[in-house]
Formats: C-alpha cells, structure tokens, sequence
C-alpha cells in the first residue's frame, strides 16, 4: 500500500513538473507574440514616433510675407479644413533638422481667402531672419483627411502663472480639428484612455515628489503609468513648451513682453 501510494505521490509530482513546464513553455510563446505584436504596432505607428517626427513634411509653405504688416500668405485653406485661429510653427524652406528646434516664427490664421489659400498674422519672428516666401509650416495636431489624437496629463501651465491653462490647449487641439483620448487632470482625476489610435502624449508639469501629499502622489502615479501606455503603444511623448512650439503658440502674456521690449 506504502509503495502504491509512493507511486501515485510520483506519478503526480511527475505531472505538476510537467504542468509547470507546459505553462511556462505556453507564456513564453505568449510573450513572444506579445513582442512581436508590438513590433508590428510601432511600424505601424512609425510616421508618428519621435524619430520619424524629425522627419516629419511640412503642412504648407508661405507664398508671400510682409514684416511691415506682420502678414503672410500660405497655400493652404478651406478645402484642408483650415479654421481661423489656426497656429503654425515656421521653419525655412529645405529644412531637415529636427522640428523640436526652436521654430523662426509662429503665425496665426485670421482669414480663409480660399480653396488654397488663407491669412496668417506672424505672432513671433526675429527681425534679422523674418518670414519669407517659401518658408515651411508646421503643426503636427493639424493633418487633412487624418483625426490626430492626444493624451494630456499634469498641470497645463501655458504662461508661467502656476495655474492650469487646460481650457486654452483644448482649444488648440479642436481648432486644429484633433481629439482627445485622455487626460490626467491636476486633481487626480482620469479621464478617457490611451489607446493604439494615441498618436501624442503632452506631458505637463508633474508635482514635486518631496512636496506633493496625496493628491500629488496620485498625480505622479497616473501620468508615469498614462506615459508608458503610451510609449507602449508607440505614442510620440512631448513636454508642453515643446508642444506649443511646435504648433506655433505663443502666450499672450510672452506676446505682451514682446511687445513692451519693442521686438517685432
């Protein structure tokens, strides 16, 4: 009986330790396909990956510019959806660096004259390199025919004040006809979800670990976890100010200083 049941206590040791094989065999072919799968995910989300985003084409060209007016004419309007108070970020003709550079001007679209062709008004430029014919615009939440959607966490403080300005980037991204996935409110509070559609996570201020209590901590916690989720889904993460450039804004408050200091 002792050796029957010393069998049986075999037999089944003999088949737990082959169970744990089988399984560990079946999660490493899980993960294998896991890996694979997002391969495949970031290939195909690769226009819109950091590197790729180096390489990004511009969205449009000025066609004519006037410093004495602040003025500049460019060839897109109403047939690529463009909307007044549509920003753009201006870099010169050719340009093959990278366009998380400091752009050479920002413009803003007061007036749609056309099919192909609107209005912009130059917010900010320099005086010793100003907007010419030719030069490239930028704003990667503006993309005819596509829907480009976010992600937006952490405190969205555009002019330095210390208070969210939340209200005014979800302006930009609609005016620029994009969505919005998800956000990580100052509070706490999600909202939405990352998903493999996520084309950007705008990453604002996060709270400082050594002064935040609660709220902050959770604050912290969520944007590290969003911002992952992103990456994992192939998502370009972007600070604000680098988004703002990008887009070509400038706060009115920056404008303002410009103005008073008797920059162009």
């Amino acid at each position: 009986e002792i050796m029957r049941a010393l069998d049986r206590a075999n037999t089944l040791a003999s088949r737990m330790d082959q169970e744990k094989r089988d399984k560990e065999k079946i999660r490493e072919e899980l993960l294998s396909q896991v890996n694979k799968l997002r391969t495949i995910l970031i290939e195909a989300r690769a226009p819109y990956t950091p590197s790729a985003l180096a390489k990004q084409k511009p969205d449009g060209r000025v066609v004519k510019a006037s410093a004495a007016t602040k003025s500049a004419w460019l060839n897109v309007g109403s047939k690529h959806g463009v909307e007044t108070q549509l920003t753009f970020s201006v870099q010169p003709a050719g340009f093959t660096g990278n366009p998380f550079t400091k752009p050479k001007a920002k413009l803003e679209v007061v007036k749609v004259n056309g099919p192909d062709m609107c209005e912009a008004r130059i917010v900010e430029a320099n005086i010793t390199n100003p907007v010419i014919e030719g030069d490239e615009i930028y704003n990667p939440a503006w993309n005819p025919g596509k829907v480009m959607r976010f992600a937006l966490a952490g405190l969205l403080d555009i002019d330095g004040d210390g208070k969210d300005d939340r209200v005014k980037v979800r302006q930009l991204l609609t005016i620029a006809g994009a969505k919005i996935d998800a956000e990580i409110l100052p509070d706490g509070t999600e909202q939405g979800e990352v998903t493999v559609e996520t084309n950007y996570f705008v990453r604002g201020t996060r709270p400082d670990p050594e002064k935040a209590g609660v709220v902050g901590m959770k604050v912290l916690s969520s944007m590290a976890k969003m911002e992952r989720t992103a990456l994992d889904y192939g998502a370009t993460v972007i600070d604000l100010g680098k988004f703002l450039d990008l887009v070509g804004y400038t706060p009115v408050n920056r404008l303002q200083t410009s103005s008073a200091r008797g920059a162009p």
